[in-house]
């Protein structure tokens, strides 16, 4: 499957069919950073990416910013001050994030305290991770399963039903036609997309010979030095009697 898109292209296609011809870098920025984190959940599974676009697109007000609840969550239970935390699980984020037992299962999954730091869902990282896995994993509202229940690109395109994985069926049908807006902009950024270049496999190494080990010299024994014997001396006992028969004789 191509999983790159031409953004140019993309980008032009919103703006035009979503956006109503103008579209802020706020925006711009929102959308990348959705983008980011549904190719790192989502298989770059195009349709389930249209949808969660769709869905912030709606839930921020088309803002695409992390924005909290318009009257933060005033008449409603869960604008209520808890007890014991003391604050309110209105909504926040991209996706409204709502009731203090989504703050405690979003919490837990990020390794953040969204309980007793429910402000942390306004940072707009925070607020993608929230959105795309909050989704993918079926974790907003449980017994609609995940995402891919509705759709699986080239397989399921229930883009009505989705709207179940976040508040049931308000508003499904306008937000299943901003998804289809999103999802055509996709589909022709994908076509406007460059052919990857192939890398060329790096070539086999030729195998290099080992060296051939040179034999060391054997060494050739030093012999020592014979030490020469000394030449006997004369017998001075004998020279001592011959002196002596000479002395006689008279020589």
């Amino acid at each position: 499957m191509t999983t790159t898109m031409n953004m140019q292209v993309f980008f032009t296609e919103i703006r035009s069919n979503l956006f109503g011809g103008h579209l802020s870098q706020g925006q711009v920025d929102g959308f990348n950073a959705i983008l980011a984190e549904c190719a790192r959940e989502t298989d770059f599974d195009h349709e389930q990416q249209s949808y969660i676009l769709a869905t912030a697109f709606h839930e921020s007000a088309h803002t695409m910013a992390a924005i909290a609840e318009y009257g933060l969550g005033r008449g409603h239970p869960y604008g209520v001050i808890d007890p014991v935390t003391g604050k309110a699980y209105y909504g926040r984020g991209l996706v409204q994030l709502t009731w203090k037992y989504n703050y405690v299962t979003m919490g837990k999954l990020l390794g953040l305290d969204l309980v007793n730091h429910p402000e942390l869902a306004l940072d707009l990282v925070v607020a993608a991770k929230i959105l795309v896995m909050g989704m993918i994993k079926g974790l907003f509202a449980p017994a609609a399963g995940p995402l891919s229940r509705y759709l699986v690109e080239g397989v399921l395109f229930d883009w009505i039903d989705a709207r179940h994985e976040v508040n049931g069926t308000d508003q499904e049908t306008l937000i299943a036609g901003y998804a289809e807006t999103i999802y055509a902009a996709m589909q022709k950024a994908l076509a406007a997309a460059p052919e990857p270049v192939p890398v060329p496999p790096l070539p086999i190494p030729l195998p290099v010979p080992l060296p051939v080990p040179v034999p060391l010299p054997v060494p050739i024994p030093v012999l020592p030095i014979p030490t020469p014997t000394p030449a006997p001396g004369p017998d001075w006992f004998a020279s001592f009697i011959i002196w002596i028969i000479n002395k006689f004789r008279g020589n």
